[in-house]
């Protein structure tokens, strides 16, 4: 039987309490035993056979900033994708897996290409970016939008919200989204 998305929020919420739980027991487990999930997304599949060529960019992108950044380099990773799903929910596989390791306590960190491969939801990415990664001691990360929320200070507040309802406004944004990944097929050589 599958778990309403309520349902969900419910388990997760009580997850949530365990953690706090063990980390006043001092039994959590250590940042640095956790993982940094590298995620990408991709509405539509482009034309190619196996992976979107969107995909790979945002893979590369996401390797190379990770590359440039020993703390992000010393964390074990672990690559999550959905290739061909909408973001303005959480039905997906790779971001349910990641849902999963974040209510075990098992992310450290996680990288996107930017907040719309998270998702389109501005509510949503505003739950996850200030309420709930900051109570699991995750790091969020998004490449493109200049985001690392190891570095923003509580005037920074209204960047997410903004960054999110533009999001929503797909067409306003995806002149941009083009433009990246066309300048990272060049950085590749294709």
């Amino acid at each position: 039987m599958r778990e309403t998305e309520s349902e969900f929020l419910l388990n997760f919420r009580m997850k949530c309490r365990d953690c706090l739980e063990q980390r006043r027991q001092g039994l959590s487990v250590k940042r640095e035993d956790r993982l940094l999930v590298k995620y990408c997304r991709l509405s539509l599949e482009d034309e190619a056979d196996g992976e979107s060529n969107s995909i790979r960019n945002q893979r590369k992108l996401i390797e190379d900033y990770v590359e440039e950044r020993e703390d992000l380099r010393e964390l074990g990773s672990l690559e999550l994708s959905d290739d061909g799903y909408t973001g303005t929910n959480f039905n997906r596989p790779g971001i349910k897996r990641f849902l999963d390791l974040l209510k075990k306590n098992q992310v450290a960190c996680l990288v996107v290409k930017d907040f719309s491969r998270f998702t389109r939801d501005y509510i949503e990415l505003g739950n996850y970016a200030e309420q709930i990664f900051p109570f699991m001691d995750v790091r969020f990360i998004s490449v493109n939008d200049r985001y690392d929320s190891s570095f923003q200070s509580s005037h920074d507040g209204l960047e997410i919200p903004f960054k999110g309802i533009l999001n929503d406004l797909y067409s306003k944004d995806i002149s941009t989204k083009v433009k990246a990944a066309k300048r990272q097929m060049i950085k590749n050589g294709k």
